[in-house]
Parts: structure tokens; C-alpha cells; sequence
């Protein structure tokens, strides 16, 4: 079938801040309804967008679950890194934070530009509020209501093993694949994947099969 933009369905987005940043993080909003449509929440999805409410919800949810990932509770164990001085920007940092995170979060790399713009927010931030976790919350609370994160698409390319036909990018394969099985964004392993072209071979599809399966 044509390719379609899924929004996340509200136990995805859970399941997903859940997996990257710990149960114990609170959503601090709510969502949209759902809808169906030939009784399956699987086809409404497709055809949903975010009304101005639940764009005020996500933002809300954005800001609430940011502040909590740089706060003093969660920041030793959900930072990869520390910056030089907590006062100020640290570019060095931001890049490794915002390059895990990112390629969880949008269930594939960042491009350079992407997270160009990550890591310059995050600084203007940190000089704005003198403040480096601030910044980076600033940030990272852009990310989490992007469309890129929100909505799964489904990318096609050439297939080499049918002439002129086409099959699912290898990212939107692993998402695919992971949503189906566990309702949920892939993990680091599926996503590796993924990049290494594994997961468009059978031995290699199957491997992942049986991991999430187990």
C-alpha cells in the first residue's frame, strides 16, 4: 500500500519516554482521542493530526518531561556526559547527548542539521538562563514535540531484488517491526540493525524476530 504518517498512540508514547528516561518520569498531560476506523485504532492512526488543545498538551507533556531529565534526581544517571561548567554552554556535551537521545527519539540518526540545531539551541538557552541543563531542557523539549518524534513515516527506497519496485527504508522497517511487536520505538540493538543493512536480509530480519519475540 502508499506509504502513511502514524501519530503515536498514547501507550506508544508512554512505552517510549518509559524505555529512554525510566518509569519513573511523569507525563504531566494528556492526549488527544483516539479514533477508530473499521473498528481498528491501527488505520485511525493514520488518519489523525494534532488538533491546538493537544498541541498545547504535548508542549505541556514536552517541557515537563525535559525539566525532569536535567533535573538533580535523573541528570547522573540519564546524562552521558557532564558539561565543563553547569553555568554555561557546552557544545562538546550537548552533541553526545542530543546523538543518543536523538536517534531513539526519531528512531533513526540525526542528520547534521538536525542536530546542528539541537546543540545551537541548547546553547543559546544555556547563555539565555545561565544554565546548561536548562538549555539542553529547551532543547530537548523542542524534540520531543516535533513531528519527527510524534508521527511514525513510513520512507520507501529502491529495492534491489525487484527491478523498479520499492520496500521500506531499513529505519522504517525497524519501526515497523517494533511497533508491531512491543508497541513501542525500537531499541539501540534494532536500530544497529538497522544501520548496518542487517535488518534487509532474512537471516538478519529473522535474528531481530526472535530476540524481541524472547
Amino acid at each position: 500500500g502508499p506509504p502513511v504518517t502514524r501519530r503515536l498512540s498514547p501507550d506508544q508514547y508512554q512505552a517510549t519516554i518509559a524505555d529512554l528516561f525510566g518509569s519513573t518520569i511523569e507525563l504531566g498531560g494528556r492526549f488527544d482521542p483516539e479514533m477508530r476506523q473499521d473498528g481498528l485504532l491501527a488505520i485511525g492512526d493514520a488518519q489523525l493530526g494534532v488538533t491546538s488543545a493537544g498541541m498545547e498538551q504535548y508542549d505541556n507533556m514536552a517541557r515537563t518531561i525535559a525539566a525532569q531529565v536535567v533535573d538533580e534526581h535523573h541528570r547522573d544517571l540519564l546524562m552521558p556526559c557532564k558539561p565543563a561548567d553547569a553555568k554555561a554552554p557546552d557544545d562538546a556535551c550537548a552533541k553526545v547527548f542530543f546523538t543518543k537521545v536523538g536517534r531513539l527519539l526519531y528512531r533513526r540518526p540525526l542528520t547534521s542539521d538536525e542536530l546542528g540545531l539541537q546543540i545551537g539551541a541548547a546553547a543559546t538557552g544555556a547563555k539565555a538562563l545561565d544554565d546548561f541543563y536548562k538549555g539542553l531542557a529547551l532543547s530537548l523539549a523542542s524534540m520531543l514535540e516535533s513531528p519527527q518524534f510524534l508521527f511514525r513515516t513510513e520512507k520507501a527506497e529502491a529495492d534491489p531484488d525487484h527491478r523498479g519496485g520499492l520496500r521500506l527504508d531499513a529505519y522504517s522497517k525497524a519501526a515497523q517491526l517494533s511497533f508491531f511487536l512491543w508497541n513501542a520505538a525500537p531499541d539501540t540493538e534494532l536500530l544497529s540493525a538497522a544501520e548496518s543493512g542487517k535488518l534487509n536480509t532474512a537471516k538478519g530480519l529473522a535474528q531481530q524476530v526472535d530476540r524481541m519475540l524472547a
